[in-house]
Parts: C-alpha cells; structure tokens; sequence
C-alpha cells in the first residue's frame, strides 16, 4: 500500500533532522540590510550557524562608512579590527571578505546588488556562478529573501527532482504535488533552515545530467539507512556527499575528557595497588623462609 502524503512528509521531516548541520541555522535577512550585507553574511558563513558571521558583517558596518572602503583596506586593518571585536575565524573571514567585494565590483563596476531582489532565481544563481565561490546556502536565502507578502515559497526544478529521486513523487511532478509534500516542513520558524537544506541536498545529490552517477546513490543509500544504529555511518554518507561533517558540541568534547582522565587515574590507582600486593606476598615469603 502506498504511503500517504502526511507520511512521506514525516518521514522526509526525520531525514532532515538527522541531517542537521550548522550550516543549516540561517534565517530572515535583517530589516536594514542591504543584498550586498545579507550576501557577504552568508558568504563568510563557513559552516557556522549564520549569526556567527552576521557579527562580522556588523562590525565592518559599523567600522567603515562603506563597503568600498572594505575593499580597498589594508588586509591587516581588517584582521586587527576582526580581533579586537572577537569575530572568529579573523584570518580566512579578512580574506573572503574583499576576495567577495574584488569579485562584484570587477563584474558590474560598482557594489550595489538590490537588483538582484527583483531579478528572476535563474539571474540570481548566474551571478552565484559568476562568482565562483562555494556558498552552499546562498541562491536558496536570496530566493527566500525576494519573496514578497503572499507569495508562495518556490518550488523550482531542484527540488522537484529531490522528492523524485527519493521516490516521494513520480517523475517531473507537478509543482502542486511537491508544494503539498513539502510545505507543512517550510512553516514559521522551519522555513529558512528546511528549505536551505532541502536546496543544498538537491544541489549535492540531484545532478540532472548524471541521475546514476555516485553522488545519487550516495543520497539514496542516506535516504535508505533506515536501521537505529549508529548515524554515524548516516553523517559518514553524507560527508562522502559533500555535507559539511557534523560538528562534536563543546560540552561533549569536555565530558569525554573528564572522563578519560577519571578511567586514567582509575587505570593507575588500580596498577599501584596490584603492585603493593605483590611486594607485600614477596616480603611475607622472605620472612617465612
């Protein structure tokens, strides 16, 4: 018996869970943010969640009275100021940074992108690809942030061919049929998040020119795995993909510390006191003798 809509949508909710990344905890572009501020955000994301460098964009912000002056500053003066503000990765973010701004003004001669909210998803993502920069999430956030009062999340070809090639749908859906599938996961809060991960698995593992090659049977065997043991063959598959590999929390990485240290110290008490023993059975056999 086929499985209802409700529970494909389920069952794709729990495969997106367990393939979380920080990558994935992006949101609404800020009220007062221009294109070019949203984009260098995501752009020197990395694999953190966005607010990470949406704190460095704050910064150069409220540090130069352009983004040309970003520019053009001197590679150091961009790593101090990342320092004293405490903004991470000061080094690689300086760099991207102006390697990002290089690139847009060499494309149009000027850095002024809120064109691109009134431009069609096709002329989004050529300019993306103009860039030649990986940025997983970027074309999904802008598709997002373009999107006006009433409009309807879109449902473009990538994703039609995800929920395909899951077996979600038959193939080339119809936009009605997706729209249904996928909508209740792209309400509220989910919706940035979701629909960021959802575009990026179908850019990773959707290639439409090769639907057998590797990189579709490395999101079959993920979507597949339906076995309770360790996901970590699951994120290994996904890694293999071309996930970001999922980061260990801090407090995880301290506690395992903790407690190699406490099986150490354990370890050699119990060592000594085996030793102790010995040397009290070898004395008393000497006395005897």
């Amino acid at each position: 018996m086929a499985a209802s809509v409700g529970a494909k949508t389920k069952r794709l909710g729990s495969f997106l869970k367990k393939s979380h990344r920080e990558l994935f905890e992006v949101h609404a572009r800020p009220s007062d943010w221009t294109v070019l501020e949203r984009m260098i955000s995501v752009v020197l994301q990395g694999t953190d969640p966005l607010k990470k460098s949406e704190r460095a964009v704050s910064v150069l912000r409220e540090t130069y009275r352009n983004w040309n002056e970003v520019r053009v500053a001197r590679q150091y003066e961009l790593r101090d100021l990342f320092a004293q503000k405490r903004v991470t990765h000061v080094v690689e973010r300086a760099l991207i940074v102006q390697e990002f701004l290089r690139r847009i003004f060499g494309m149009q001669n000027h850095l002024e992108l809120d064109w691109m909210l009134d431009a069609t998803s096709e002329r989004r993502q050529k300019l993306i690809d103009a860039l030649d920069m990986e940025i997983p999430c970027l074309a999904a956030l802008l598709d997002l942030d373009a999107m006006e009062e009433g409009d309807l999340v879109p449902m473009g070809p990538d994703l039609k061919r995800l929920c395909s090639r899951l077996g979600l749908t038959q193939p080339n859906p119809k936009e009605s049929v997706v729209r249904e599938l996928l909508e209740p996961l792209l309400e509220k809060d989910a919706l940035y998040g979701n629909f960021a991960a959802l575009r990026v698995l179908a850019d990773l593992g959707c290639d439409p020119k090769h639907p057998k090659g590797k990189p579709a049977r490395l999101l079959h065997e993920a979507w597949s795995d339906k076995s309770p043991r360790a996901t970590v063959a699951f994120d290994g598959i996904l890694t293999e993909l071309g996930m970001p590999a999922k980061k260990v929390p801090a407090k995880k990485k301290a506690a395992k510390k903790k407690v190699s240290k406490k099986t150490v110290v354990k370890k050699k008490t119990a060592k000594k006191a085996a030793k102790k023993k010995v040397v009290k059975k070898t004395t008393s056999k000497k006395a005897k003798g």
